[in-house]
C-alpha cells in the first residue's frame, strides 16, 4: 500500500525539533474531494483536528513523514475472550456514543460535536470529560469498540515493587494471636526487608541449594538474631519474637514472585546448566527441519558403552568397557556410520567412524559374520555439513576434511547435548535394548556391601560386541518406525512410510545432497597417520608387527647388504585402526601411498578371526608387556643362581688345573696335544657308545661330590710332596733350613683359598 493516505492509517511526522516518538497521528475521516482532513493524535490527548490533504501529501513526498502499519493493543484484543464484567462495561460505553460517532464529519466540529456530547450526558447521565475520554478513546483504537474497554491492567502502576513505610498500616489479613496480644500485629515488608529476601534466596536457596523452608530458617538465623546465651557452655541464638519477624508465607510469596519472573535462570542456577540444557530446556523445534534431505547434515558423537568386554586374544583378560561412535543421518534418521573399540574419545575414533561412513557396509558387515545386502545399508556417502562436539573433530588434524573434502563442521556449544538431539537420544536407544542387555554390563543400581564385580560377568569380545551393535543399527535402519517423525504432504501423498530406510530412498530421489569419494581419497585425508615405522631387515616394522610390499621387495630395502642404509629408517604410515591386515607407508611427500601386508598374518590372526583391530592387538601387547615386567623379577632371579653356579664352577676347575699345572712349564702343557685329544677321545667312547648303561657313565663322579673330591685330591697331594722334602739332605754348605718346594707352597696356597 505505500504511502497511500487512507483511512484509519497512522502518519508520523518525522522532525528534528519534535520528539519522534510522540509525532504519531491516525487518519479518522478524508473529504470526498480529498481537499482535507481530521486527524488525532495518538500520543496526546486532544480532540481531532484538521489538515490540510495537500500539506500530507507534501510531507510524504519529501519525506518529512511517513505512512506506518501501526496498531494499539485495544486493536489487538479480543473481545470474546473478557470476562463478563468488563464486556458489560465496554457496551455500555458504546451503547452512550455509538449514534453520535456516525455523524461525520460533525463530530469532529467543537461546536457541532459541543451540542452531540450534551444530548449524550442528559440521556445517560455522564459527565462531560467522561463521554469525552469515551469519544478518544474509540479514535484513537481505530474506529474500534475494543478501545472502550477499561484496562485495569494499567492500573497501580504494574510491574512497580510497592514497599511499606514506617508510617503504613500493618498490611494483611489479622494474625490470630491478636485477640489474645492485641500489640502483636506484627510488621510490614519493607523495601529492607525485601532485599534480605532476595538476598537470601540468591544466598541460600540458589548458591546452597537450600529449601526455601529451610532459606528461611537460615535467614532468620543470619539476618534477624541479635543476642546469644550460654546454655551448658555453649553460646545459643535467641530468637525474636514472632511479631517481630517476617512470617514464612511473607518470605515464600516475594521469593516465588521474584523467581516466577525468569524461570529458566531460576532453574539453571538450582540444576546447572548442562543439566538444564540436556534435560530441562524447552524441546521445541524439530531436528529434521534442519535438514532439507538425506545428507544436508550428519550427526557424530560417541559415548562410553557400559559393558565390560573380554580380549579376543585371551578371553581370560577383561579389557574394559569400548568407546562407541555413531553418525547419524538427521533427515533420515538413519544410522550411516559407526566404531567400536578403545581409540577416544579422540581423533583418531573419530575419524574411524567417519571412514566407516564413507564405506560401503556390505564388506564391513561381512568382517564381523554379518551377510547384508546393499540395500539393508546403501550408505558410503559424506554429507555436506557435520555437527559434532567441540573436542575431536575441533582440531588442527581435521583440516583436510574442510579443505580437500569440503565438508563444513558445525561445532556445538560446550556442555549443549541438545544440539545433537538424535545421535544423543539414540544413544539412550542402544543402552536399553543392547548394552545393559549384555552380560558384564554396568548396573545403573549402586553397588550394594559384598556383591559381585559386575565386570566378572563379561563374555563377549570386542568383535562380537560390534557384531550385535551393527545387527541393532540394522534392524533400526530397515524397521524402526519414527512416531514422531513429522511427513510432509508429498510423503504422504507418496505413501512414504517414516522408517529411516524409506525415508532416506525417498529423500535422495528428491532433494539428496550426497557425495561420493573413492577409497583412495578417503584414505588420503583421513587414516590416521603415524612415523614409528622402521625398515629393517624382517621387514617394515610397525608397533612391532612385521609388513612387507612390492616396492620394498622389488627395490631390496630388507637385504643385509643394504642394511646399513636402510637399518633404522623411519618412513611415516597410514592405518586403519579397525584393522591390522594391512598399513599404507607413505612416500615422494603424500604422493604415493604404497599398501603394505603382513608377512606373517599368523602373527595377528588365527581361524576365528581374519582381522583383528589395533585396539585388540595393542591391548594384548599392553598385557604381555605387563606380564614381561613382572616376570623380570623372576628372570633376575634365575640368573643370580646361574652365575653363582658358572663362577662356582670356574673357580672349582681353576683350582684342578693349578693342582695338575704344578711343577711343569708352559712348553710342557702345550706338548703333545694331539695324543692327549687321542687318548680323552678312547676314553669317552668307553661310556658314549649306543649300549653304555646310564649309571655307567656317571659312576666315576657323583652330582655334588667335586669339592669333596678336590679336596681329598689335594691334600693326599701335599702329604706326598710334604714326605719328598723330608727326605731330600741338607746342604753342606748352608746352615739354613732346607727351602720349601714351590710346588708344595702353590698346593698348600690353595688348599687355604678352598678353606
Amino acid at each position: 500500500m505505500g504511502n497511500e493516505i487512507i483511512v484509519n492509517r497512522v502518519i508520523h511526522w518525522i522532525s528534528e525539533d519534535d520528539q519522534q516518538e510522540n509525532n504519531f497521528e491516525r487518519i479518522l475521516w478524508i473529504s470526498n474531494d480529498k481537499e482535507f482532513l481530521y486527524i488525532i493524535a495518538l500520543k496526546q490527548n486532544g480532540f481531532p483536528f484538521l489538515r490540510h490533504y495537500s500539506d500530507v501529501e507534501a510531507a510524504l513526498k519529501q519525506h518529512s513523514a511517513r505512512i506506518l502499519n501501526y496498531t494499539t493493543e485495544e486493536e489487538l484484543m479480543v473481545g470474546e475472550f473478557l470476562d463478563e464484567q468488563r464486556k458489560m462495561e465496554r457496551d455500555n460505553k458504546w451503547e452512550a456514543i455509538k449514534n453520535i460517532v456516525i455523524d461525520e464529519p460533525d463530530i469532529y466540529i467543537p461546536r457541532y460535536r459541543g451540542i452531540l456530547v450534551k444530548e449524550v450526558m442528559k440521556k445517560y447521565e455522564l459527565s462531560r470529560p467522561t463521554v469525552d475520554n469515551y469519544l478518544k478513546d474509540y479514535w484513537k483504537a481505530g474506529k474500534n469498540i475494543n478501545g472502550l474497554i477499561n484496562r485495569y491492567d494499567k492500573c497501580g502502576n504494574k510491574g512497580q515493587k510497592k514497599f511499606a513505610t514506617a508510617s503504613t498500616e500493618k498490611r494483611g489479613a489479622p494474625r490470630k494471636i491478636t485477640k489474645l496480644e492485641p500489640e502483636k500485629i506484627g510488621i510490614n515488608t519493607t523495601e529492607e526487608i525485601h532485599k534480605i529476601f532476595m538476598l537470601a534466596k540468591e544466598k541460600f536457596h540458589e548458591e546452597e541449594r537450600l529449601s526455601l523452608s529451610a532459606s528461611y530458617n537460615k535467614m532468620i538465623r543470619t539476618f534477624f538474631v541479635k543476642e546469644y546465651i550460654e546454655v551448658n557452655g555453649e553460646e545459643v541464638p535467641v530468637t525474636p519474637d514472632r511479631s517481630e519477624l517476617p512470617l514464612e508465607d511473607t518470605f515464600y510469596y516475594h521469593v516465588r514472585k521474584e523467581l516466577q519472573r525468569n524461570p529458566f535462570e531460576t532453574l539453571e542456577n538450582k540444576f546447572g546448566e548442562r543439566f538444564f540444557n540436556l534435560n530441562l530446556r524447552p524441546k521445541t523445534g524439530n531436528a529434521t527441519k534442519l535438514a532439507f534431505g538425506p545428507g544436508a547434515r550428519f550427526q557424530i558423537d560417541a559415548t562410553i558403552a557400559d559393558v565390560n568386554l573380554r580380549s579376543s586374544y585371551r578371553r581370560s583378560l577383561i579389557i574394559g568397557k569400548p568407546v562407541v561412535y555413531t553418525v547419524l543421518d538427521v533427515y533420515s534418521q538413519k544410522f550411516v556410520g559407526l566404531y567400536i573399540g578403545f581409540e577416544g574419545p579422540s581423533y583418531i575414533g573419530a575419524i574411524m567412524a567417519i571412514l566407516n561412513m564413507g564405506m560401503p557396509k556390505v564388506p564391513y558387515c561381512a568382517k564381523y559374520g554379518i551377510h547384508i545386502t546393499e540395500e539393508q545399508w546403501p550408505c558410503h556417502h559424506f554429507p555436506s555439513q557435520f555437527t559434532a562436539d567441540r573436542g575431536e573433530l575441533l582440531s588442527k588434524n581435521n583440516r583436510n576434511m574442510n579443505n580437500s573434502l569440503n565438508i563444513d563442521i558445525e561445532y556445538a556449544a560446550p556442555f549443549r547435548a541438545d544440539w545433537k538431539p538424535l545421535v544423543e537420544s539414540y544413544f539412550n536407544v542402544l543402552n536399553k535394548d543392547v548394552i545393559h542387555r549384555c552380560p558384564g554390563a554396568d548396573s545403573l543400581k549402586l553397588k550394594v556391601r559384598g556383591e559381585k564385580d559386575k565386570s566378572l560377568n563379561s563374555v563377549l569380545t570386542l568383535p562380537e560386541f560390534t557384531a550385535i551393535m551393527i545387527n541393532k543399527i540394522i534392524l533400526h535402519n530397515t524397521s524402526k518406525y519414527l512416531e514422531n517423525y513429522q511427513l510432509d504432504e508429498d510423503m504422504v501423498r507418496m505413501g512414504v512410510k517414516p522408517i529411516p530406510i524409506e525415508l532416506w530412498n525417498y529423500g535422495i530421489k528428491k532433494h539428496g545432497s550426497l557425495r561420493y569419494f573413492e577409497e583412495d581419497v578417503l584414505k588420503r585425508n583421513l587414516l590416521p597417520r603415524d612415523k614409528t615405522a622402521v625398515i629393517t631387515d624382517r621387514g617394515i616394522i610397525f608397533q612391532g608387527v612385521p609388513y612387507t610390499c612390492e616396492r620394498a621387495e622389488k627395490k631390496g630395502w630388507f637385504l643385509k647388504s643394504k642394511r646399513k642404509f636402510y637399518q633404522k629408517k623411519v618412513v611415516p604410515v597410514a592405518y586403519d585402526p579397525r584393522f591390522t591386515s594391512k598399513i599404507y607407508i607413505i612416500l615422494d611427500n603424500g604422493k604415493v601411498f604404497e599398501e603394505c601386508s603382513l608377512i606373517d598374518e599368523e602373527h595377528l590372526a588365527n581361524n576365528e578371526d581374519e582381522n583383528r583391530a589395533w585396539d585388540d592387538y595393542l591391548h594384548i601387547t599392553e598385557v604381555l608387556d605387563i606380564e614381561r615386567e613382572v616376570y623380570k623379577d623372576r628372570e633376575l632371579q634365575e640368573q643370580i643362581i646361574h652365575d653363582y653356579k658358572f663362577e662356582k664352577q670356574v673357580e672349582l676347575s681353576k683350582l684342578l688345573a693349578e693342582q695338575s699345572d704344578v711343577g711343569l712349564s708352559d712348553r710342557q702343557r702345550l706338548m703333545n696335544r694331539r695324543d692327549n685329544r687321542l687318548q680323552e677321545k678312547e676314553r669317552n667312547r668307553e661310556h658314549e657308545h649306543f649300549f653304555a648303561k646310564e649309571d655307567e657313565i656317571y659312576q666315576s663322579i657323583e652330582v655334588g661330590d667335586e669339592e669333596e673330591i678336590v679336596a681329598r685330591e689335594v691334600s693326599v697331594l701335599i702329604e706326598n710332596l710334604q714326605n719328598e722334602e723330608k727326605n731330600i739332605p741338607n746342604s753342606n754348605d748352608e746352615k739354613s733350613k732346607p727351602s720349601i718346594s714351590p710346588r708344595l707352597l702353590a698346593l698348600q696356597k690353595a688348599q687355604g683359598n678352598r678353606k
